[in-house]
């Protein structure tokens, strides 16, 4: 019986992510650190797990979504720290430029497939390795 190992797959950067979380609880719980600054950092989580998917990519449409997660969880974290000024209230617009961006892949990406497609040149070859399309 053969085995489908997809679904098996391990996520190396999603596993330490919980095992920093599960210390963190635990430290705190055990009165060793206390947390209410470091859930601060919460949009690192986002950002890990953007970064486990995009180098696990093998399909166009996870890519996007990896470049979103990275993007998404980049803004949230700069929000979140009040870096460069900006918070949640006057950055919003960043988030919108992002989606652009995401989009603007997109659209870049599909253009160049169908480029690609279009002037690709199909040339049969006869077992005796004459062209046969007229060239």
């Amino acid at each position: 019986m053969k085995h489908n190992n997809q679904h098996l797959h391990c996520h190396p950067i999603l596993g330490i992510l919980f095992i920093v979380i599960g210390i963190i609880l635990l430290f705190n719980k055990m009165d060793i650190i206390d947390t209410p600054y470091i859930w601060k950092f919460w949009p690192i989580i986002l950002i890990a797990i953007g970064y486990d998917r995009l180098i696990e990519a093998r399909v166009t449409k996870k890519y996007y979504k990896a470049i979103w997660m990275l993007l998404l969880g980049t803004w949230l974290f700069i929000a979140e720290m009040q870096l460069f000024g900006l918070n949640y209230h006057n950055s919003w617009p960043v988030l919108i430029i992002c989606f652009g961006i995401v989009f603007l892949l997109k659209s870049v990406y599909h253009s160049s497939i169908a480029n690609t497609n279009n002037h690709q040149v199909t040339e049969l070859i006869t077992p005796s390795g004459e062209n046969t399309n007229g060239k």
